[in-house]
């Protein structure tokens, strides 16, 4: 899973440094074992990037699910 996680951040962030850094940082809020997101960052980052903020929080949410997924099958 991770390989793949590199391979989307990859890919939509390439040209981006400060921007990958954000959207690690966002993936991982979102799909951490807490699930618990701090609204204040995500407010920020919706404000200067719209498109790249939906696109993370997308990403976070499928891992989310996927991590979820493979609990429940005993991954």
């Amino acid at each position: 899973m991770d390989e793949a996680h590199d391979m989307l951040l990859e890919g939509m962030l390439k040209r981006d440094r400060v921007g990958k850094e954000k959207a690690w940082n966002l993936i991982w809020t979102v799909s951490s074992s807490n699930s618990r997101i701090d609204f204040g960052n995500l407010k920020g980052f919706l404000e200067t990037d719209k498109e790249m903020f939906g696109r993370c929080l997308g990403l976070g949410m499928m891992l989310l699910e996927r991590r979820k997924q493979d609990e429940r099958d005993g991954a």
